[in-house]
């Protein structure tokens, strides 16, 4: 049996970077692409917990199980994992957990390796649903200065549509919404951790880049891996700024006002109150049918009506 792996931290904060690099070991299988997105290249995002988990209610029921895989099937992640729906459907009976199990470890056979990589996000605030379900699961973390994460954010946001560069709201939004995203995240991290030592290692990114080496030795030992600096992932690091539109001065005078006073007032807020909103929904979107919504985003389906790109390694 594989054993998973998921790498979580905020967005922005070098997560598909320390991916990259762990999968770039012969014993990862991790599904990759250097097409998938414009702006990252490498590990893609499942998404699954955060996004398919419950959406179709009970799998048991054969309707529901049908929606399912007819949603799933084209998905990006899994017409990569080179799965068909008719893998899909011979699974049945079966639930979400064991789906995404085999689908991952059908493809980490196919690749010979013995461990499977996962990174998406907003799996960062499910840590307690995820090791729930793969009792052997290993969580690596990364956590990276909350400036450079919000300014990060901000860059990334303007580089998807420069011409909203001068939308002074849309940004106010952004930087509001990485400070608040970030102490949720970082928060549940930390508390989690404090539970399950053995099932999580924290990377610092601003260490990773000082102390690439003994940062890689901590995580082959965490592991039980060798992952040195000659095995440099084929991946560089995804960043949010070009030459035009670089960190130092991505941030208005008001805007590193705004910065301050909500990291302020973000980085004192009990973790409790930071939760509660997520976790109120989470439980009504899981109690009423009416929350359930069976419709995927538009971006779990880039691919759709093209040609795969050969993404072995």
């Amino acid at each position: 049996m594989a054993t998973p792996i998921f790498v979580v931290g905020t967005n922005r904060s070098g997560t598909t970077w320390l991916a990259n690099i762990i999968a770039s070991h012969p014993d990862v299988a991790a599904i990759q692409s250097a097409e998938h997105h414009q702006f990252y290249r490498g590990v893609i995002e499942s998404f699954y917990f955060s996004h398919v988990f419950g959406r179709y209610g009970d799998l048991s029921i054969r309707q529901n199980y049908i929606e399912f895989v007819e949603a799933i099937g084209l998905s990006d992640y899994f017409k990569l994992a080179g799965v068909d729906k008719q893998f899909l459907y011979d699974l049945y009976p079966t639930n979400y957990e064991c789906v995404f199990k085999s689908v991952m470890e059908y493809y980490t056979e196919s690749e010979k390796a013995t461990f499977w990589l996962e990174k998406s996000p907003p799996h960062a605030k499910l840590l307690n649903l995820i090791a729930s379900l793969y009792s052997d699961v290993k969580f690596i973390s990364i956590q990276r200065n909350v400036y450079d994460v919000v300014a990060s954010s901000l860059g990334l946001r303007i580089r998807y549509d420069e011409n909203r560069i001068n939308d002074s709201k849309l940004r106010r939004q952004t930087i509001k919404s990485a400070v608040k995203n970030y102490y949720q995240v970082n928060g549940t991290i930390k508390r989690f951790a404090k539970k399950n030592k053995s099932k999580i290692i924290s990377i610092n990114y601003e260490d990773l880049i000082k102390n690439y080496d003994s940062n890689l030795k901590s995580i082959s030992q965490f592991l039980g891996l060798e992952i040195n600096e000659e095995l440099s992932s084929k991946y560089s690091k995804n960043t949010s700024f070009t030459k035009n539109n670089n960190k130092e001065d991505i941030f208005t005078r008001k805007e590193k006002k705004l910065f301050k006073l909500t990291n302020l007032y973000y980085s004192t807020l009990p973790y409790f109150i930071l939760s509660f909103k997520d976790e109120l929904r989470s439980k009504l979107r899981n109690r009423f049918s009416a929350f359930h919504n069976s419709k995927l985003p538009n971006w779990f389906y880039n691919f759709h009506d093209q040609p795969i790109p050969n993404n072995k390694k």
